[in-house]
């Protein structure tokens, strides 16, 4: 072995135990964060945290009343008023760490992802909320894709100003009944599934209920005729476009 692939070889010897002793740190911090996956109590847990250092090593449970109260706010790296500089792919993340988030315990999402830098946001289950998803998603201006929302019974579910100023999102799936109305007009690129999927969710028994949309979404994906065809499905819904 010359003396060039000696040093080489050293090199990589060296970066491997470096490596081995950042992961055997990073593992014992969330150990502690995480209470071994005990946990179930994240208020504003990762607000402002540092996106390289996020790898959770045991499933996110976020339970209760506080459990997800602000969780991932002005996450990551944020500045100025929590405009996150770039966006961040949590679902891709939570993927590669081989944890997931685990929302079925929670009965309140305030501000969860408020002022979030996330771009894909994995599938919440709500099914046990039963405050107004207050300020949820707002101001996410990078979120894209949320996979699913399984809703709590359309009596005790109820968005304000969950998805406001979410530009740039595309992709949303509602599971369950929509029972109260709630406010898109921001999320001008909302694609052609989601607006049927957010329709066909409606409640067809609650009344005096308005949903807002984006104009140029709805101009985007549907021919007048289309539209008009979607809308009278849900008769019961006044279904606003700004």
């Amino acid at each position: 072995m010359t003396i060039a692939e000696k040093i080489t070889r050293l090199k990589t010897d060296i970066d491997s135990v470096y490596a081995a002793g950042v992961r055997g740190a990073l593992g014992k911090f969330w150990d502690a964060l995480q209470n071994k996956g005990k946990r179930t109590v994240y208020y504003e847990t990762f607000f402002n945290f540092d996106r390289e250092a996020f790898y959770p090593k045991y499933t996110l449970k976020l339970a209760g009343s506080t459990g997800a109260y602000g969780t991932f706010r002005q996450f990551p790296e944020s500045a100025g008023l929590g405009d996150a500089t770039k966006g961040f792919d949590l679902v891709a993340r939570l993927n590669e760490c081989g944890v997931t988030l685990d929302t079925s315990g929670a009965t309140g999402m305030y501000r969860t992802f408020h002022f979030s830098a996330v771009t894909t946001i994995p599938t919440l289950d709500l099914r046990n909320c039963t405050s107004p998803c207050e300020d949820t998603f707002y101001f996410c201006r990078h979120l894209h894709t949320i996979e699913k929302i399984i809703l709590p019974s359309e009596e005790n579910q109820a968005f304000y100003s969950t998805f406001g100023e979410c530009a740039a999102l595309e992709n949303i799936t509602f599971e369950g009944v929509i029972g109260n109305g709630f406010n898109m007009q921001w999320s001008t690129l909302l694609s052609r599934a989601s607006i049927e999927n957010i329709i066909g969710a409606l409640s067809t028994t609650a009344s005096g209920r308005k949903i807002t949309l984006s104009q140029t979404a709805v101009n985007n994906a549907f021919t007048t005729a289309e539209w008009t065809a979607l809308v009278n499905t849900r008769p019961n819904w006044t279904l606003a476009l700004v």
